[in-house]
């Protein structure tokens, strides 16, 4: 009863118009389009209509002929030839279009995707491709993601899109990132949304790449280069590779490249590093604290939902900590026990890994630093941490020292010149600026600088007013001085510096006084966490923006606290 047949490779198969065009467009199009086929009932081979899938658009030739043989009668016929599609899958499609059922395995589906493609079968398509999808990994990504652009499987081509940002430094060590051309690759490095640790991984990929084949892509070099993210690579990390890198003694221009960038970075002159924003969903991390005494939770808040998440607890309860976030890492430093039984400073370094998988271990301890540090502030230059006074008991600190977390090593650094807790730290331009504070004595105004080149500080302008337990943060070329004590009273006033100018200015005042409060910089804006305002622990959260020199408030903690670290990072995996 088959009223049309298909012919591939060979072999006939007898079909139903109204079975091919009730489950196909294309078939629909075919039978129903007033075309000279759509009114034929036989099929002979000597009759072809001959339909070929090329770059998506149908090319159709025909060649109707009569049969003039003496054991048939005179009648005119078609066959229905299909090009680029096997047999073996055309006859699953067809057992798909009777019995709606398909079977994907990893031997038919890069076959049947675009065979569905050709024929408009939707949800074999879709089959397809969630199929693809559910198997990416960093040794087929980049493959799968090429195929699905060619037969255009758009969505599927974005979802490999986003797997290869995930996945950048695991996909870069395998054959198929070897193997890629010029400019897909540099369609990858000029992605804003690559998720890398540090760029040196994007330099170090693009070396990789080179060496693969030599001779053919070192003149490359120069034209991919920029696409590193020069300005975000360490000094340190440059000045390496100009001195043992043979592809930049080989290629003058990019040696260039990269020296200019390694000069900007050590005249400490505002540049833009361009840096990359991670695809992966952002946090803000919320570690320890005191109420009545210190505390041991740590959390985050989902920018996405504005959700708090309980995570797992601290080894130990920790307040007047300092919380910092390194390649992925949060980094927890120094802070005190205080408990009913007595009070202990802490030197320890703790580290939380979000990305650690099921069954690993998110917590480890790093070395310790040198002196117990409670009330310490941290800053990061060149993915190292500096950690800067403090006090151990009833001794304040002037020293400082740096976390290398390559080498799990503290290395003292120059002292500051007068000895400051509850301080702040920022880093602007590579300088890092210590920022009011106590003395033991009285509370600060003054501010210092630190030049990690010449391990030397300096007086930068004081603010207009004595601040200890403020919230300090950059933003720019700003440094904001927010809330906190001038031995008189809780505080809602804010003040920034302007670095260039060496400045402070008058901002917005907060919506209510606090001292011993957590900030932290998100997209240009500022955000405060709790504190202590003269007569409670505040849970509130209040965000500033300086384009409008405005605060609003937003979701709260899930409880008053102050003295907490707080720092931005990758939301933890699940």
């Amino acid at each position: 009863l088959s009223d049309v047949a298909l012919l591939v490779e060979g072999e006939r198969l007898p079909c139903h118009k109204i079975v091919l065009a009730s489950a196909s467009p294309y078939f629909r199009a075919m039978f129903t389009g007033g075309l000279r086929e759509a009114a034929m009932s036989e099929v002979r081979s000597t009759g072809v209509v001959e339909i070929v899938h090329l770059l998506g658009k149908l090319q159709v030739q025909r060649d109707i002929a009569m049969c003039t043989s003496k054991s048939m009668p005179h009648t005119e016929t078609f066959q229905v030839r299909l090009h680029g599609v096997k047999a073996s899958v055309l006859r699953q499609l067809l057992s798909f279009i009777y019995t709606g059922e398909v079977r994907l395995t990893p031997s038919n589906v890069c076959d049947l995707l675009p065979a569905a493609t050709m024929l408009q079968l939707a949800c074999v398509t879709r089959a397809c491709c969630q199929y693809l999808l559910a198997q990416l990994h960093p040794t087929n990504c980049l493959g799968i993601h090429q195929f699905a652009v060619t037969h255009g499987a758009s969505e599927l081509a974005r979802d490999a899109d986003k797997f290869i940002e995930r996945h950048f430094c695991e996909l870069a060590g395998h054959e198929e990132f070897l193997e890629l051309s010029d400019r897909s690759l540099a369609r990858i490095l000029a992605c804003d949304r690559l998720h890398v640790r540090t760029e040196a991984d994007v330099f170090s990929a693009l070396v990789r790449w080179v060496h693969h084949n030599r001779p053919a892509r070192s003149p490359l070099l120069p034209d991919l280069l920029p696409l590193v993210r020069c300005h975000a690579l360490s000094p340190d990390f440059i000045d390496r590779q100009l001195r043992n890198c043979a592809l930049l003694r080989e290629q003058p221009r990019a040696r260039e490249i990269l020296a200019a960038a390694h000069a900007s970075l050590l005249s400490h002159r505002r540049v833009d590093p361009n840096r990359r924003q991670s695809p992966l969903n952002s946090v803000i991390y919320a570690a320890g604290g005191y109420y009545r005494y210190s505390l041991r939770t740590f959390e985050c808040l989902s920018l996405d939902t504005m959700r708090w998440e309980r995570l797992p607890d601290l080894a130990n309860p920790r307040s007047g900590l300092a919380a910092v976030s390194v390649r992925g890492c949060v980094y927890l430093i120094g802070g005190r026990n205080n408990h009913e039984s007595g009070n202990s400073d802490a030197a320890c370094l703790e580290v939380f890994d979000p990305a650690a998988g099921q069954g690993q271990s998110r917590w480890h301890r790093c070395a310790p630093m040198s002196v117990s540090r409670n009330r310490v502030a941290v800053g990061v230059i060149d993915d190292k941490i500096y950690a800067v006074g403090g006090a151990s008991q009833s001794q304040s600190h002037c020293s400082a020292e740096r976390y290398d977390p390559d080498s799990d090593q503290w290395l003292p650094i120059a002292p500051m010149r007068q000895a400051r807790i509850g301080l702040g730290v920022a880093v602007v331009d590579r300088l890092l600026y210590a920022v009011g504070g106590f003395d033991g004595c009285q509370r600060l105004s003054s501010v210092e600088r630190y030049w990690p080149e010449d391990d030397r500080w300096e007086p930068a302008a004081a603010m207009t007013q004595p601040r200890s337990g403020a919230g300090v943060v950059a933003v720019g070329k700003y440094i904001y001085a927010i809330g906190g004590y001038d031995s008189r009273q809780q505080l809602r006033t804010v003040e920034r510096l302007d670095t260039e100018a060496n400045q402070w200015q008058a901002c917005a005042p907060m919506l209510r006084p606090r001292s011993a409060l957590a900030a932290v910089s998100v997209d240009d804006c500022v955000w405060v966490f709790g504190g202590y305002d003269g007569y409670e622990f505040v849970s509130s959260v209040e965000v500033y923006c300086p384009r409008t020199d405005s605060w609003t408030e937003r979701e709260p903690m899930s409880c008053g606290k102050s003295g907490h670290g707080v720092c931005l990072g990758v939301a933890p995996s699940v």
